[in-house]
């Protein structure tokens, strides 16, 4: 299942390893460029399969579950 920290540490590997200072709207662009079907801007499910995380409704549940406690 796909965490928040999940999300995170996706966006670090394309990154290079350090988010501070990446550009990640065009990182996933890049990533996504030969896939026309992924909508990554406008998709949860999309942006979760460009980062190469389980996008099943168990995982995206526990993903909103993270993103709720991280903003309480």
């Amino acid at each position: 299942m796909a965490t928040f920290q999940d999300v995170l540490d996706a966006v670090a590997s394309a990154a290079g390893g350090s988010v501070q200072g990446a550009d990640v709207t065009r990182l996933l662009d890049i990533k996504t460029r030969s896939d026309s079907d992924i909508e990554w801007r406008y998709s949860v499910i999309d942006l979760m399969k460009a980062l190469g995380l389980q996008s099943d409704l168990s995982s995206r549940v526990e993903l909103a579950r993270d993103l709720v406690m991280e903003g309480r």
